[in-house]
């Protein structure tokens, strides 16, 4: 009936609110620690002086969203706007998983020669990596109805800006660094509430 339906929809309504704050705070958190590596701009690092939160990178990512959001969301309706992003957002997730499974071969199974750690270190990366080959292929291929079918050609643009970037910023001698140990990072401020 239409008090159930109005019901679910606000449900729903602060549902989408709760997951787009939990997506805002990520987001910001990332870009902080990027910048922490250099690899985002060196404002981003900035911190509020009382609250202790990266108040540029949250007005950043905020607006951001907005100017998304309004653009997408009016154009083509939210339907067609978290369609897409849900699988541009899908799309990247496996690949990135791909890549720390890619990571965890290199970084374990050359600290290995027993063979049961071995098969562990590097066995159970391959099947992941397998699984995530079979999921990006099922994801892409049939493909999607227009517009859903932009989600990869969005994922693809959205690495070669970040390749663009990390070359930019080499030829500028500055090269990020991933390392935990650095003097960036240990001189980094906390950030209140971060789990």
């Amino acid at each position: 009936n239409g008090g159930m339906a109005s019901l679910v929809d606000a449900m729903v309504a602060v549902s989408a609110f709760s997951a787009g704050m939990g997506v805002l705070a990520l987001s910001t958190r990332v870009f902080y620690g990027m910048a922490n590596h250099g690899l985002a701009p060196e404002w981003v690092r900035r911190t509020h002086p009382v609250a202790k939160t990266p108040y540029i990178a949250i007005a950043v990512a905020s607006v951001i969203a907005l100017v998304v959001g309004a653009v997408v969301g009016l154009s083509a309706g939210t339907g067609v706007l978290i369609g897409v992003l849900a699988g541009a957002n899908t799309l990247a997730f496996i690949l990135v998983y791909a890549v720390i499974s890619i990571a965890a071969i290199w970084a374990f199974g050359r600290r290995t020669s027993v063979p049961v750690d071995l098969l562990i270190k590097v066995g159970v990366p391959v099947v992941a990596i397998v699984l995530l080959g079979f999921s990006l292929y099922a994801s892409v291929w049939p493909q999607p109805p227009f517009p859903y079918n932009l989600a990869a050609p969005l994922v693809v643009g959205w690495g070669l800006v970040g390749a663009v970037i990390a070359v930019m910023q080499r030829r500028r001698g500055e090269t990020p660094t991933l390392d935990i140990e650095d003097e960036v990072t240990a001189k980094a401020l906390p950030i209140r509430g971060a789990t």
